[in-house]
Formats: structure tokens, sequence, C-alpha cells
């Protein structure tokens, strides 16, 4: 018999029995113990990358220098997106702006004089 695509239904159920009564046969143990070493490799990595960030967490953070500011005080700011027009002698200063108040953990509020 000829296949065609018009009679595929019927040799589906052909199929299907074909499919499930065939031997499937499981794992391997050589090929479970291949799988559970992967995962250790995989579970070994993800610990190192823990352990890479908190060093460098530790060290970013013991590098940060605190500053105190106090209220009518002359601060510059820096502005870190002025990289659009990049220039060498180019400040990315501005300022002077007065220190108005200061909040817990480093957050200042300030004003321009100019206004």
């Amino acid at each position: 018999m000829n296949p065609t695509m018009k009679d595929w239904s019927l040799r589906l159920t052909d199929a299907l029995w074909a499919y499930r009564t065939a031997y499937k046969s499981p794992l391997s143990t050589l090929r479970k113990l291949q799988l559970n070493e992967l995962e250790e490799v995989k579970n070994d990595a993800y610990e190192n990358s823990q352990i890479y960030k908190e060093r460098i967490k530790v060290f970013h953070d013991k590098n940060i220098l605190r500053k105190n500011f106090e209220p009518s005080q002359l601060v510059l700011l820096y502005n870190s997106r002025l990289d659009l027009f990049t220039r060498k002698l180019r400040t990315k200063w501005t300022g002077p702006f007065i220190v108005k108040r200061v909040f817990p953990y480093g957050t200042v509020e300030v004003e321009n004089p100019k206004n």
C-alpha cells in the first residue's frame, strides 16, 4: 500500500500502538552517573559564583568613602551620565550647590543658589 497524505489518520492507530508497545530501555547506570556528575559540576559552579560575588562586594564596600554633609555646606554634583559627548577636558562636575537637608543613610537634599 502506497502511503499518501490522505490516509494518515488510518495509520495513526497502528503507529500509536507500535510506540506504546515498543521496549523503552531505562537510563543506564552509566548515563545516570554522568547526569549526577553534571549536576554536581553545575552546583559547584553556582556556589563558586556566589562566593566570588560576596568577595567582590566586600572589596567594593571596603573601598567606599563615606562623606558627612552638613546643612548650608557647598558641594559639587558629579554627573555620571555626561558620557554622551565625551571630550577629554570636559568636566563632569556641576555646581556649586548648597546642602539644604541631610537625611539618614547619606541622602542629601541640595538647592541651586542661582535659582
